[in-house]
């Protein structure tokens, strides 16, 4: 019978960690969870007294960094299934049952659900949660999701869960670039299960209530820097690298340079950032030579990683 350790990443907000921890503690009492475990920074006392209220085992993460504190969480976890929601969302009472149900196929090596932002339940039918298109389209959507179970792409890290085995060799800070929030993080955890054979499941009735939170001061998600925009240009190429053929690849290197998106602009969206008064133009200058200045690297590395499965 497969056990799950319940993991939150938390950083300086120990109020609204209590929230989460609430839930989670009900659901160890109700045996779903088998373990919980807050993962924190060493010098973040107040986050170490909010997880000892609720008998939260602190693991400490030196390294800044969202993936830092992913690998942190799921290397020092003992159970078979590693499930993490974020500080700011709260599970829903069968959160965790729901997750472990979902591997009932020892195929199926993560599962991701909804969030509902700020409770918001709404379901949008025709969205397509969590997909790598053939073309190099990312979506995400996993807020809106509905009906059954699927097979998706990439999970969300307020509201995942994974095999420890599938990850466990997986040093997600050493691969990840950037700082704080880390875009892109989740979308290289999930390559790297499906790099190994493994399915990933959407499932929309796992479910956390998500009200997020604001972030620190250079992490919010529309700023915009060189570094980070370089940052995010690496993180994502990883992430479809682990899982594209040579066509798929060379055709979402494409798109990225020839359309990109708000966040990472290419030729289409810099015009466009450029006519609404924002430095598109000069964003696409920096995406642009970061995507072909770092292409060789990214298939190297994620060459190395496939083989390494093989």
């Amino acid at each position: 019978m497969l056990s799950l350790s319940a993991v939150v990443c938390s950083v300086g907000r120990p109020e609204i960690l209590a929230n989460a921890l609430e839930s989670l503690v009900a659901q160890r009492e109700s045996g779903a969870v088998s373990e919980l475990i807050v993962v924190a920074r060493a010098d973040d006392l107040a986050t170490h007294v909010a997880a000892a209220k609720f008998g939260a085992r602190v693991v400490q993460v030196d390294l800044p960094g969202f993936a830092a504190a992913l690998t942190a969480g799921y290397r020092a976890a003992s159970c078979d299934i590693v499930a993490f929601c974020d500080d700011d969302a709260i599970p829903e009472a069968t959160w965790a049952s729901r997750h472990l149900a979902a591997y009932v196929h020892h195929r199926v090596g993560g599962v991701g659900g909804r969030d509902n932002i700020q409770g918001d339940v709404s379901v949008d039918e025709g969205v397509r949660v969590g997909l790598i298109t053939r073309f190099g389209a990312i979506t995400s959507g996993h807020h809106r999701g509905g009906g059954s179970a699927r097979s998706t792409h990439s999970l969300k890290g307020a509201n995942m869960s994974m095999r420890r085995l599938a990850v466990n060799q997986l040093d997600l800070g050493e691969v990840v670039k950037g700082v704080g929030a880390q875009y892109r993080s989740e979308l290289v955890l999930s390559s790297f299960i499906r790099a190994q054979g493994y399915a990933l499941i959407y499932d929309p009735s796992c479910q956390v209530n998500h009200f997020p939170a604001e972030r620190g001061s250079g992490d919010g998600r529309r700023e915009l820097t060189v570094e980070r925009v370089r940052a995010m240009a690496w993180n994502e190429m990883v992430g479809v690298g682990l899982v594209a053929d040579w066509l798929g690849f060379r055709a979402y290197i494409a798109r990225r340079v020839l359309l990109g998106t708000e966040l990472q602009p290419g030729l289409g969206w810099g015009l466009r950032s450029q006519f609404g008064g924002r430095p598109g133009l000069r964003m696409f200058v920096v995406n642009v030579s970061a995507t072909l200045g770092q292409a060789r690297q990214v298939l190297r590395y994620c060459e190395e990683v496939r083989r390494s499965f093989r």
